[in-house]
């Protein structure tokens, strides 16, 4: 479902043309259209009567219900009010927890409650069942480089917030998972990231050898031309 080539959503009125296809999402499509209109109260009416009508749906029809709102989702990057708190907490984690709970190994399931829930290890068991899902691969592997990111953004400052050892543990893991990919296409972007942070972490263990001036500087002494995030402090 994440991998797919459906068009991608500009805004909630779009959304709530996409949602009006399936009947059992005709409060949620209100909602939508409200929430562009400015109209918080009459959204959020809209919002709790969908909330109502899918606490008596079937399971079958909740999950399809569940995936058809999450995958709309996807392609909407740029809009954020579909999942809205009352949406995710009372429907969404609880349809997709119920039905891992009924099929756990289902890696359907698995993978969205995981990416709805930012839970690594439950996108990790779901890839596991499913080795060939782009989006579970993917987020998995923007975990590790998360990590990476965090440890290394104050190298300007001659600081690696994590040991070095630790922190070149994560990137080997994300270069794992790009490798065991059966395609490695969808995963360039990521695999240029790392490289970066490679690179990056060897010339900091070289620099550390010697620890003379500051990392920028034996950077640019040594050709190494690194784009450092500015580092504002406030007092």
């Amino acid at each position: 479902m994440r991998d797919g080539k459906d068009k991608n959503f500009k805004d909630l009125n779009e959304l709530a043309l996409a949602l009006r296809v399936h009947p059992s999402l005709n409060s949620l499509a209100e909602y939508c259209q409200q929430r562009e209109r400015g109209q918080r109260q009459q959204a959020f009416a809209a919002l709790r009567q969908f909330l109502q009508e899918a606490a008596c749906l079937p399971a079958a029809d909740a999950r399809s219900a569940c995936l058809t709102i999450l995958n709309l989702h996807n392609h909407a990057p740029d809009v954020h009010l579909l999942i809205s708190h009352p949406l995710r907490t009372q429907f969404l984690i609880p349809t997709l927890e119920a039905w891992v709970r009924d099929e756990p190994l289902a890696p359907i399931p698995l993978r969205e409650l995981g990416l709805l829930t930012r839970n690594p290890a439950l996108v990790q068991r779901a890839l596991s069942l499913a080795p060939g899902d782009i989006a579970a691969r993917r987020f998995l592997i923007g975990v590790r480089l998360t990590y990476v990111d965090y440890a290394t953004h104050h190298l300007a400052e001659s600081i690696l917030l994590h040991d070095l050892a630790t922190t070149r543990a994560a990137l080997t893991e994300a270069r794992d998972l790009m490798h065991a990919a059966h395609d490695p296409a969808p995963f360039q972007d990521l695999l240029q990231e790392a490289l970066h942070y490679e690179q990056l972490l060897a010339d900091w263990a070289t620099y550390l050898e010697t620890r003379a001036g500051t990392f920028p500087e034996w950077c640019q002494k040594h050709n190494r031309p690194y784009r450092w995030p500015a580092t504002y402090y406030f007092h």
